[in-house]
């Protein structure tokens, strides 16, 4: 059985249903954002999806927070759901690939591909463990 993250955001937040990186704070790094959405996706198995299936609720709001850039925003306050600063990142592009490959899906090739235009990520990236 998946082991959930240990608080989530509340309902009423604009980003309801994130998983909190640290537990009483709603600001957070895009990083490590993805590190923990990654870490939970290591815990499905094939009987019990429970951590995809939260994981894709996340992602599919990644789509939203993609800029023309192909980037997002580094930096996001989960109650507002607006970006803090100005810095850019290409953070949830291994998690969004990595979805597509194990759900054998195209669901994210758009975002994936505008954010590919960007140009300055690795030339490979590491789609999870």
């Amino acid at each position: 059985m998946s082991t959930a993250p240990s608080a989530w955001t509340p309902s009423d937040w604009v980003c309801a249903g994130f998983p909190l990186v640290h537990p009483g704070e709603e600001i957070v790094t895009m990083d490590a954002l993805v590190a923990a959405l990654q870490a939970w996706v290591d815990t499905a198995t094939e009987e019990d999806t429970t951590a995809i299936c939260a994981v894709l609720h996340v992602a599919h709001r990644f789509k939203i927070y993609q800029g023309a850039d192909g980037r997002w925003p580094d930096t996001l306050n989960l109650r507002t759901g607006w970006p803090v600063g100005e810095g850019r990142t290409l953070a949830p592009l291994a998690l969004l690939l990595r979805l597509n490959d194990l759900l054998n899906s195209a669901e994210f090739d758009d975002v994936c591909a505008l954010a590919e235009t960007a140009g300055d990520f690795a030339s490979t990236i590491e789609r999870g463990k």
